[in-house]
């Protein structure tokens, strides 16, 4: 009985065990670091501005590619980084055009004296297009517009 049994289960294990391994989450591509751009405001104030990609996979390339990249802006006081705001969207393009989509944004407060009083993002033709102000609790007032934009290459700018 008891080998009956442990057969059973053997079986089932054998049953679900393909179950169980399609359930698990898609890895995401990775994204890596296509440029970083750091500049002086002057009094210890720097924006560092970062733009990150997906990798297309290697082989037979495509009619067109789809690449999804973010382009941050990081606010920082003498080194120690206050708040970033990024842009994000999706790029595809074919050699002859580049069109931009799925436009989205992002912040983040690294300082309780700063807050976000306004943001927004769209995409125009082959650009995605951000805005955002952050407000210190002295009144200081930061605005960023940071333009991502693919070239009908794939080249990110």
């Amino acid at each position: 009985m008891k080998k009956l049994v442990a057969l059973a289960l053997s079986a089932l294990m054998l049953v679900a065990m393909p179950f169980c391994v399609s359930a698990q989450e898609p890895q995401q591509p990775e994204k890596i670091v296509i440029s970083e751009e750091t500049v002086d405001l002057g009094n210890g104030l720097t924006v560092v501005t970062t733009i990150r990609a997906t990798v297309p996979k290697a082989g037979a390339r495509a009619a067109s590619e789809t690449i999804s990249a973010d382009k941050t802006s990081s606010y920082r006081v003498s080194g120690e980084e206050i708040w970033a705001y990024t842009i994000y969207g999706d790029f595809t393009y074919n050699g002859t055009t580049a069109r931009a989509s799925n436009p989205s944004d992002d912040y983040d407060i690294y300082s309780s004296d700063w807050s976000c009083s306004s943001h927004s993002v769209r995409a125009s033709g082959a650009s995605i297009i951000g805005s955002a102000s952050f407000t210190s609790t002295n009144g200081v007032r930061k605005s960023v517009s940071p333009k991502l934009t693919c070239s009908p290459s794939g080249n990110l700018s």
